[in-house]
């Protein structure tokens, strides 16, 4: 994985590449976990209409993988 070009596409907007960026950093695939930094391209990703980006923010949001304890409804 080249992470300097997915984030050259990322930042350009290609929400694919913004998508697999926030899953790398979920992951800690490549680069240390950091769940703030995940969100922050998978929102990026999901407003550009990435679907799969909008399911894994609402994963990471109902089981609280971001520090904050939510209760499931």
């Amino acid at each position: 994985m080249n992470l300097d070009k997915l984030h050259s596409e990322a930042n350009s907007g290609d929400s694919v590449a913004a998508h697999d960026l926030a899953a790398a950093y979920e992951d800690g695939e490549y680069v240390d976990q950091d769940i703030a930094k995940a969100l922050t391209w998978y929102l990026r990703a999901a407003n550009a209409g990435n679907v799969d980006s909008k399911f894994r923010i609402g994963r990471i949001l109902q089981f609280g993988l971001d520090g904050d304890a939510r209760p499931v409804e």
